[in-house]
C-alpha cells in the first residue's frame, strides 16, 4: 500500500492565454495517518514508510521520533547522527534527481539515467554502512556499526560527480557566492546541466514570475503546529493548513531565505530553482562534516513517558510533523496525525495559485511551460498535470 501524495492536477481557468483562476487537487490521503492506529509503537513505524511514495526516510525517522518522544526515549548522539546523516541522503539524492531528470525535460536537455541511478543507489545504501543486519532503525536507535572508510569513501565519489555534473566549483564556493551578480556570471559561464537549464529559462521568459511573499514555517514554535493539530478541527488544519487565515509555504527556500544572492531576486521563480541548489550544496557540506559522529557514544536514555509525543522533521520537500497519542493501558496508538509539505505548498488558495493568476503567455503550450516550471521551482518531488480551460 502507498498513499503517499506523488501527483498534482493543476487546472488553469484562462481567458485568451490569461489565468483568471486557479484549481488545485492532491491526490494525497490526508487522514492515511489513521491506518496506524490501533497498532503497537513498533508496528506502525515499520509501516510508516511503505504508506508514503515521498520522502519515505523522513516520514520514517518522524514516526521514530514522535514515538520515543511519547515512550520517554532519548536516543543517544550517534543515533541523532545516523538519523540527520540517512536524512541528508534522502535530500542529496531527491536534488540531484531533479536537478538532471526533471530540469532536463523542462529545458530540453539530454539526461543520463544511468549517471542518477548509481547516484540514487549508492545514497540509499548508506543505512547499510551504518545499521547492523538490514540496516533497520528502530524506537531508542538500531544497532550501529558504521563501516567509516567504505561510508567516507562512497561519498567522496559521489560529490565528485555532484560537483562535476552540477556546480563545476566546489559546493562550498557556490554557496558562497556573495550576489546576483556573481551568480550571474556563474549560470552564463558554467557548462553544467542545471546552469544550462537556469539560461534557457531565462531567455524564454520562463523563470520571471514574481511569487508572492507568504509567511514561513521556520517561524512558527513547534509546539504551536503540535497545538493545531490537537485541536477539534485537527482533520480540517491537516487537509487545509493555514496560520491566522493565510497559507504559508514550506521548502528548500524558505530555509535559505537570508541568503545573499536570494534577497536580491525580488521573489522571481528563479530565487527557487537557486535555493534548491544552494540546499544541495548545503548538504554536501553539512554530511561531510558529520560522517565523524557516528562515533560518539550510543547509550540510550530514559525519561517519563507522556503517551503523547510530537516529530517536526525539516524533509527536503519543507516541514514535516507527526503527532501521535498512545493509549497507556494497551501500549497501542490511539489516534495519529501527519501534516507533510504538499498540504502547505499546494494549499488550494496558496502561494502557487496566488503567482499564476493574472500569467498571460503567446500560447496554451507556452502557459502549460510556465504552470510546469512553476510547480518544480515549488516542489521539486511532486509531478503535475497541467490542464487548461479556457472560457468565451
Amino acid at each position: 500500500m502507498n498513499v503517499g501524495a506523488d501527483h498534482i492536477v493543476l487546472k488553469l481557468i484562462t481567458q485568451q492565454n490569461r489565468v483568471e483562476d486557479v484549481h488545485i487537487a492532491s491526490n494525497r490521503t490526508t487522514m492515511a495517518a489513521r491506518i496506524l492506529e490501533g497498532k503497537s509503537p513498533q508496528e506502525a513505524c515499520a509501516f510508516v514508510p511503505l504508506l508514503f511514495s515521498l520522502c519515505g526516510t523522513a516520514q520514517h525517522q518522524a514516526a521514530l521520533t514522535a514515538m520515543e518522544q511519547a515512550l520517554g526515549y532519548i536516543p543517544s548522539p550517534a543515533h541523532k547522527t545516523a538519523r540527520h546523516l540517512l536524512l541528508l541522503a534522502e535530500g542529496i539524492a531527491e536534488h540531484t534527481t531533479r536537478l538532471l531528470i526533471d530540469w532536463a525535460e523542462l529545458a530540453g536537455q539530454d539526461k543520463n539515467i544511468e549517471q542518477i541511478r548509481d547516484i540514487r543507489q549508492t545514497l540509499a545504501s548508506f543505512k547499510n554502512l551504518i545499521f547492523t543486519e538490514s540496516g533497520h532503525d528502530k524506537i531508542g536507535g538500531g544497532t550501529l556499526a558504521p563501516d567509516m572508510t567504505k561510508l567516507s569513501s562512497e561519498f567522496s565519489r559521489l560529490q565528485a560527480i555532484i560537483q562535476s555534473e552540477i556546480f563545476q566549483i566546489t559546493p562550498r564556493e557556490f554557496a558562497d557566492m556573495p550576489n546576483k551578480e556573481a551568480l550571474e556570471r556563474w549560470i552564463s559561464t558554467t557548462d553544467s546541466l542545471p546552469a544550462r537549464c537556469l539560461k534557457y529559462w531565462q531567455q524564454e521568459g520562463l523563470s520571471d514570475i514574481i511569487w508572492p511573499i507568504t509567511q514561513g514555517l521556520m517561524d512558527f514554535a513547534p509546539e504551536e503546529i503540535a497545538l493545531h493539530m490537537d485541536a477539534e478541527n485537527a482533520d480540517q488544519f491537516i487537509t487545509y493548513p493555514t496560520w491566522d487565515g493565510q497559507p504559508c509555504q514550506t521548502g528548500a527556500l524558505m530555509r535559505h531565505l537570508s541568503h545573499p544572492f536570494l534577497r536580491q531576486f525580488d521573489h522571481r521563480a528563479l530565487s527557487y530553482f537557486c535555493a534548491k541548489l544552494i540546499d544541495l550544496a548545503v548538504m554536501i557540506e553539512d554530511f561531510e562534516k558529520n560522517i565523524s559522529g557516528l562515533k560518539q557514544g550510543n547509550d540510550l536514555y530514559h525519561t517519563k513517558a507522556t503517551y503523547k509525543g510530537y516529530a517536526q522533521i525539516e524533509a527536503v520537500r519543507g516541514q514535516l510533523s507527526h503527532r501521535v497519542w498512545i493509549n497507556p493501558q494497551n501500549d497501542t496508538i490511539a489516534r495519529y496525525r501527519i501534516l507533510a509539505p504538499t498540504e502547505w505548498n499546494f494549499h488550494p488558495n496558496g502561494i502557487l495559485k496566488q503567482a499564476l493568476i493574472g500569467i498571460k503567455a503567446a500560447s496554451e503550450d507556452k502557459l502549460k511551460q510556465i504552470a510546469q516550471i512553476s510547480v518544480l521551482a515549488l516542489d521539486p518531488c511532486v509531478a503535475c498535470r497541467v490542464e487548461i480551460e479556457e472560457q468565451n
